[in-house]
């Protein structure tokens, strides 16, 4: 689920170097290759790695298609087989709720084995997110892109069922917690709760996007970004607004979407049915009371006491 612009040298070349030595000792890294992808695993991993291949087989067509994209060199799939390989294979550089890294730079994805990790979504899901930020390294021959679009487009395209719910967005609005865009940069410092919240904005943005702009709406602004090197430009070059009129017309239109999102939560309408219920009882114990009240008083000044 992350996109990394680095790692620390040190954690790869570390890496490298025990691979290495395992390859001519023991053999004990194998590779199965689904061109241009060569998935590195051990031999625990043979069936997640023939899982990987077949997703691959199956899902990268349909990106290459959509996004009229080749890879044209080879891209390294790495599945760690405990935590303490992905720590050397990533080189500690993500936070502990990452489940998956991809460097476009230097053309490698690492994914923690499933055996020992859990994962919030598929494995389907999972690499293809992290192939589409390899897809858009290469399509934008690696211009800067900002992390809200990156991340928005990876789930986009990977179609990660947990971002169609709307009730995250719903309770961010409520406590005026929504996170701008150019602020998602920061996703990496974030939380775990906060960094869901960011990856759902950027998708529900680059949803947003195609909607208003078209099906080739992403693929247009990548060319663009791929020439003049510049997001914010390309932005305003290829739709004809700028950037922070998007985010404007984006936020009002959550606003609208998921306003009363949060009241079709189960726990929500509960918790609500229990504050009304104890309104009702209050107010009611009240009515009686008074009337008790006035009663007594009726009667110790031998008045008749009012009807009920």
């Amino acid at each position: 689920m992350i996109m990394l612009r680095w790692w620390l040298r040190g954690g790869l070349i570390l890496f490298l170097l025990v691979t290495t030595a395992a390859a001519q000792n023991r053999s004990i890294w194998r590779n199965l290759s689904v061109a241009p992808f060569n998935i590195y695993h051990q031999p625990e991993d043979s069936l997640n790695a023939e899982a990987v291949a077949r997703i691959l087989r199956e899902e990268f067509p349909l990106i290459r298609y959509d996004l009229d994209v080749e890879l044209d060199t080879p891209v390294g799939i790495f599945i760690a087989p405990s935590y303490q390989s992905y720590l050397r294979l990533t080189g500690g550089a993500i936070p502990h709720w990452g489940e998956a890294v991809a460097d476009p730079q230097k053309q490698i994805i690492v994914l923690k084995s499933p055996r020992w990790a859990r994962s919030s979504g598929t494995l389907k899901t999972l690499v293809m997110h992290e192939v589409m930020h390899i897809v858009l390294g290469q399509m934008t021959d690696h211009a800067p892109l900002p992390r809200w679009f990156n991340e928005g487009v990876a789930i986009y395209f990977s179609g990660e069922p947990g971002y169609l719910e709307g009730r995250i967005i719903s309770r961010a609005q409520v406590a005026n917690q929504l996170i701008p865009l150019d602020a998602i940069d920061a996703v990496l410092t974030f939380q775990q709760g906060k960094a869901h919240l960011a990856y759902f904005e950027s998708f529900l943005a680059v949803s947003f996007m195609v909607e208003q702009y078209g099906e080739s709406a992403i693929r247009e602004l990548l060319e663009t970004v791929r020439r003049v090197r510049d997001f914010r430009y390309a932005f305003q070059k290829t739709f004809g607004q700028p950037l922070p009129a998007f985010e404007r017309e984006w936020r009002f239109y959550l606003e609208k979407k998921y306003r009363w999102s949060i009241f079709l939560e189960f726990d929500t309408l509960l918790w609500l049915g229990i504050i009304v219920l104890f309104l009702l009882i209050f107010i009611i114990i009240l009515i009686r009371n008074r009337r008790t009240m006035a009663r007594w008083e009726a009667e110790d000044s031998g008045l008749p006491p009012a009807s009920e």
